[in-house]
């Protein structure tokens, strides 16, 4: 079973959710299990101004707590 099949008793249906399960994402993009790349369009919030994976965000991030 799925991890997106066990929570949908916890879920609000406040939207449909997606059917595809993304496992990673680079930049602007997302990626699914067989490797194929979406336009992230459903983004958090601050993914939309710093993207996924941003190294030099996870740099800063990495030196604060140094």
């Amino acid at each position: 079973m799925s991890t997106n099949n066990e929570n949908k008793s916890y879920q609000v249906n406040t939207y449909k959710r997606n059917e595809v399960e993304f496992v990673k994402g680079e930049g602007v993009y997302l990626f699914d299990k067989a490797g194929n790349k979406y336009l992230d369009f459903l983004c958090g919030i601050a993914v939309t101004g710093l993207g996924h994976k941003n190294k030099k965000l996870i740099n800063a991030a990495v030196n604060q707590i140094d």
